[in-house]
């Protein structure tokens, strides 16, 4: 099984606890996590599903009196082997990352797009980046004035977010001269 960003995001909140979707969720949102990494909850349910299917998570179900029955979820031995094996994972570390913006703008002319409408799509993600950037920055303060300190890998990461908008957005900010 190809594992995905939310795949490595879910067994290492379990590896800490066991936990139901609404609190590995709400624990995500505290943590910032969505500033330097994407996930979304459809994909945690999709993920979980995936995980079960695969050994790597394992689910007991607590029944409840006046609610419905909450599923917790926790990692397995295989998973635990598996998280630990993530310090070598030449795929993670070594990983090119690519763009799909980058996949519109190289097919441009394939695909008939006129340069005042690229002109016009590198506008949009400009804005797009601009806006990016400033919430990743807030949540960056956020986190980093919390009550519960950052870890080195936590700032790093959101360092390296902020430096790669910055420098996505200065990239698109210079390309755009090329379209006036």
């Amino acid at each position: 099984m190809k594992l995905n960003p939310t795949d490595y995001i879910i067994m290492a909140y379990l590896k800490s606890s066991p936990m139901h979707v609404y609190k590995l969720s709400e624990k995500l949102k505290d943590d910032k996590v969505d500033a330097w990494i994407q996930y979304s909850i459809p994909h945690i349910y999709y993920s979980l599903r995936r995980l079960k299917e695969n050994g790597l998570v394992s689910v007991e179900i607590k029944p409840a009196k006046s609610k419905p029955a909450q599923k917790i979820y926790s990692v397995t031995v295989q998973a635990l082997k598996l998280l630990e094996g993530i310090r070598n994972d030449d795929d993670l570390i070594s990983n090119e990352q690519f763009f799909p913006f980058d996949l519109v703008i190289g097919l441009a002319e394939r695909l008939e797009i006129p340069e005042e409408q690229i002109k016009i799509m590198i506008e949009r993600r400009i804005a797009f980046l601009k806006s990016r950037l400033e919430e990743v920055q807030k949540d960056f303060r956020i986190k980093e004035t919390g009550e519960k300190k950052m870890s080195g890998g936590e700032r790093l990461a959101f360092q390296h977010r902020i430096r790669f908008l910055k420098g996505e957005l200065d990239f698109y900010k210079k390309s755009l001269k090329e379209f006036k």
